[in-house]
């Protein structure tokens, strides 16, 4: 997260599996007046993970595009390990804001109208 970003509030905590099921992340969704973030902050596993924040509007602006994968969101974490992206996308499907395509295994995309300012997604 950038250092001139204003303080994130942490609004919730919760866990939810790996897209593989095997393991249990715990992550957190803050807000800002300006975006709704999310991180993970916690893995049953023994997989590696940042604690970078990242905001709701990037990952809708990937949605933007069409479905996503897991490799789709590891732009946002330049150099940082290749787990983060599929553990983002575990913590984003398990509040809804993604589903799995029908008749594929892992490309995601959302149905929703996703508010991203202020607030709650």
């Amino acid at each position: 997260m950038d250092e001139s970003q204003p303080d994130i509030i942490v609004t919730k905590t919760a866990t939810c599996p790996t897209l593989s099921g095997e393991t249990t992340l715990t992550y957190e969704v803050g807000t800002t007046e300006q975006d709704t973030y999310y991180r993970i902050v916690g893995n049953s596993g023994k997989g590696l993970f940042c604690k970078d924040w990242i905001a709701l509007s990037q990952i809708t602006d990937l949605l933007a595009t069409g479905s996503i994968t897991s490799s789709s969101l590891k732009p946002l974490y330049p150099g940082k390990s290749a787990n983060n992206a599929g553990f983002l996308l575990a913590a984003l499907k398990a509040d809804g804001i993604v589903r799995i395509v029908e008749g594929t295994t892992f490309r995601y995309t959302t149905d929703k109208q996703i508010k991203v300012r202020k607030g709650k997604p």
